[in-house]
Order: structure tokens, then C-alpha cells, then sequence
């Protein structure tokens, strides 16, 4: 349903200039890479992370040595080093982005050896989990804070609360620096206690998305999840007690499942009663 507008998007570029290369990335670029190049009929396109890649690839055409391959596989197939990197706020209009926006967003982690049956994100990042220094995350929110003047944030790895201390150890940094800001991310109800909300509340944890997916047994079970519901509403006591807004995530309808397990997960979503839910079919 997108290609058509990345194709008129081409279609004027290739007016503008048509020797200007076009480049492709991105999830779904990683994913379907013959199909998107098939169909947009672009000059390169660069499958995983692209942060070194495409910064190679720019490099080579200035010096005007392009790559033989179209489909180039940034460091030979090898992961990117993340404490090697920082993003360049100065590029972006970053007052509008947090104006508009609401919060800005930060990566202190990639890729994910959970095995959810539907989930691509172990494809994309790999299923080893590459994390940040925490002190450089920290450093990054309050070097955001002193010159921007932002003070909420949206951690946008898959799962923030794993591994657990990884997490933790950024909130005491906070903790440690006393400053003054709000998070969000998101989160599993699979790897979680008491405590844990505790720290996140007094690093100014204000709101969690929990990536539930079902409320009863058959479907969590169906999707390859590795908790229960017990767990989830766990969770979502956790949060209560703690002053964190709560938000689950739900899929109706994976394989085997029923009208008893619809209305165990819709009565299960009614007794926790978080402030969210975000229901998909």
C-alpha cells in the first residue's frame, strides 16, 4: 500500500536530476530488498543498519568509485558498534521535533533473542543484544536537557526492560545525576519484579507500553511468548502502585485461536483496566 507513493517520490526526483543516485534502507527495504528494488527501480540499497554503510557509500561516489553491487551489506554482515555512536542533533530540527512531537526518541539497545512467532525484529537487528554504555545514554539525555531544553524521552528499543540490569543501570544514573526529566518505552511483562518499577518511578518513569499481545494462555502460547497472564497482571499492579501509566498491546487472532480465549483476554483486560490498550486483528 506504500509503493506507490515511494514511486512518485522517485519519479520526481529522477525530473529533478536524473543522475542523482537513489539510495534505499530501512526495515521493509531489509526485509523484501529484490521486490523494493524491483519496483523503485533504485541505483543502491543498503540491508540492515546503515548508519557506517551509507556513509561509505557517499564517500564512494564522491571520489567517483561507486560499488559494483546494487545490494550492499553494510561491515560484511557484521553488527554496528553502538557505543561508537552518537546521533547529530544538530542536523535535525530538534525544538520543532520536540514540540510536535512530544518527546524525543533514543536507542539504547538493538537486537532481541526472544523468539515472538511473528516478530521481524530479530531479522533486522539480530537476536544478540548489542547495548549502550549506560552512562553514554545518560550522557546523551542530559547533553538534550542543557541545550534543547528536553525533558521527556521515548526509549525505542524493542524491550527496554531486558536484560533487566542493563535498564536499571541507566535509571540510577539518572537517579545518580538527580536529573530532572520523564521516560517512556517499551516494555515485557516477562522480566519484571517490584523493585524494578521502583527505580523506574524514581527515575522518572511515568508510563510504560507493555508488549502483551494476548490475555489468555492459548494465545500467548500460539505467539511463542515466554510468560503467563499471572505475570501480566503482576505487571500491571507493579505499575499501579508505582504512579506508571500502563498501556498493553494485544493481537486477536493468531493461529488456534478461539471465542473463549477473545473473552478471557477481554475480561483479563478489564480486571488489570490500564489506562491503554491498543488492540489489533
Amino acid at each position: 500500500s506504500f509503493i506507490e507513493g515511494f514511486q512518485e517520490v522517485i519519479r520526481i526526483c529522477r525530473e529533478v536530476d536524473p543522475k542523482i543516485p537513489i539510495v534505499l534502507g530501512g526495515p521493509a527495504l531489509s526485509l523484501f530488498p529484490e521486490q523494493l528494488m524491483e519496483k523503485l527501480e533504485a541505483d543502491y540499497c543498503i540491508l540492515g543498519e546503515g548508519e557506517i554503510a551509507l556513509v561509505e557509500l557517499l564517500d564512494a561516489l564522491n571520489v567517483g568509485n561507486p560499488p559494483n553491487a546494487k545490494m550492499l551489506h553494510p561491515l560484511n554482515g557484521k553488527s554496528v558498534n553502538m557505543n561508537t555512536m552518537a546521533p547529530a542533533w544538530d542536523l535535525i530540527d530538534t525544538d520543532r521535533y520536540f514540540r510536535e512531537g512530544g518527546s524525543l526518541n533514543l536507542q539504547t539497545k538493538r537486537g532481541c533473542n526472544y523468539k515472538c512467532a511473528y516478530c521481524s525484529y530479530p531479522l533486522l537487528e539480530g537476536s544478540t543484544v548489542r547495548q549502550r554504555d549506560p552512562i553514554k545514554v545518560v550522557n546523551e539525555m542530559e547533553f538534550c536537557l542543557n541545550q534543547y531544553g528536553i525533558d521527556y524521552f521515548f526509549f525505542v528499543d524493542n524491550v527496554f526492560n531486558y536484560p533487566r540490569a542493563h535498564g536499571v543501570a541507566i535509571c540510577k544514573e539518572i537517579i545518580k545525576r538527580r536529573l530532572k526529566l520523564r521516560w517512556t518505552a517499551y516494555t515485557s511483562p516477562g522480566v519484571v519484579d517490584e523493585a524494578m518499577f521502583a527505580i523506574y518511578k524514581e527515575a522518572g518513569c511515568d508510563a510504560l507500553e507493555f508488549g502483551s499481545d494476548s490475555m489468555s494462555q492459548i494465545g500467548l502460547a500460539s505467539m511463542s511468548k515466554w510468560f503467563t497472564v499471572t505475570k501480566i497482571k503482576e505487571s500491571t499492579r507493579w505499575c499501579r502502585e508505582n504512579q506508571i501509566k500502563v498501556s498493553h498491546s494485544l493481537i486477536f487472532g493468531p493461529p488456534g485461536e478461539t471465542k473463549e480465549s477473545v473473552e478471557e483476554t477481554i475480561a483479563n483486560i478489564h480486571e488489570c483496566a490500564p489506562d491503554v490498550v491498543i488492540a489489533m486483528v
